[in-house]
């Protein structure tokens, strides 16, 4: 579901070329930890060598020893726990929907608790009926 978030998201960069409505929500916490875990997971794997075979530290290892503070803020690695426990921790909703119109709306609500399966959820994002904005639908996990 992560893979399909950043595909929906990448979307709505262009949304101009949209045919329909299209509105996507997440949990704040499941985004960033499992982009600190893909991110930490692609740093480590590959590795880079100078001429005598030495391992030459790449940038994310760089900022990860000198303990940069943008990299350690919120970061379940970092922070010693679980990315279970993590990804359970109430945490900020957030939402976009755009309208047919272009309108864009932008959705933040505090301190949702969410379960957690292995797989981030996403939350519906739907046009409310009479016109009014949007809402995040009973901020509900959507499996989509």
């Amino acid at each position: 579901r992560f893979m399909k978030l950043l595909s929906y998201a990448y979307k709505l960069r262009y949304f101009d070329k949209l045919d329909n409505v299209r509105g996507y929500g997440f949990f704040t916490n499941q985004v960033l930890g499992e982009l600190d875990y893909t991110i930490n997971f692609i740093a480590n794997a590959l590795e880079k060598r100078d001429q005598n075979n030495n391992i030459i530290d790449n940038q994310y290892q760089v900022y990860w020893k000198d303990k940069s503070h943008d990299m350690h803020v919120n970061n379940y690695i970092s922070m010693g726990v679980s990315k279970e426990e993590f990804m359970r921790k109430p945490s900020k909703g957030y939402g976009v929907i755009v309208m047919q119109s272009g309108i864009v709306y932008e959705i933040q609500i505090k301190d949702l608790i969410s379960d957690y399966d292995g797989s981030i959820n996403l939350l519906d994002i739907t046009e409310n009926p009479n016109g009014s904005e949007p809402s995040i639908s009973s901020a509900v996990p959507k499996h989509i």
